[in-house]
């Protein structure tokens, strides 16, 4: 069994995006990750070569793909498909927060690339 603590977990900013955070809580056969996205926040339409599966903890913000846009809240569970291009955008006061599952754990990769790591 492996325990992993949030603590001591890697977190990172985007760039330019200071209140859009993730923490990687486990990179092996798959990834896991808490992100929190503060008011304005924003990640453009994108893809994962593995799909992305999210569950919104707190709070809510638009979800979209090329076809179909959304408001998701807590409680909620979005599943995209491998390569299925998709956006978020929170719009509100209070910070959305999520748990996202990256089947294809090498999809993580461009976090830990990409952005800034905070601890």
């Amino acid at each position: 069994m492996d325990v992993i603590s949030e603590s001591a977990a890697p977190k990172f900013h985007s760039v330019g995006q200071l209140s859009r955070r993730a923490t990687i809580l486990f990179d092996g056969q798959v990834a896991l990750g808490k992100g929190t996205y503060g008011k304005g926040m924003a990640a453009p339409f994108h893809s994962h070569k593995g799909g992305e599966i999210i569950h919104i903890l707190s709070g809510k913000a638009v979800f979209a793909t090329r076809d179909q846009e959304i408001v998701a809240s807590a409680g909620m569970t979005l599943h995209f498909m491998p390569g299925e291009e998709h956006m978020l955008e929170n719009r509100w006061d209070e910070p959305m927060i999520m748990v996202w599952i990256y089947p294809e754990p090498a999809d993580a990769e461009s976090i830990k690339r990409n952005w800034v790591r905070i601890a």
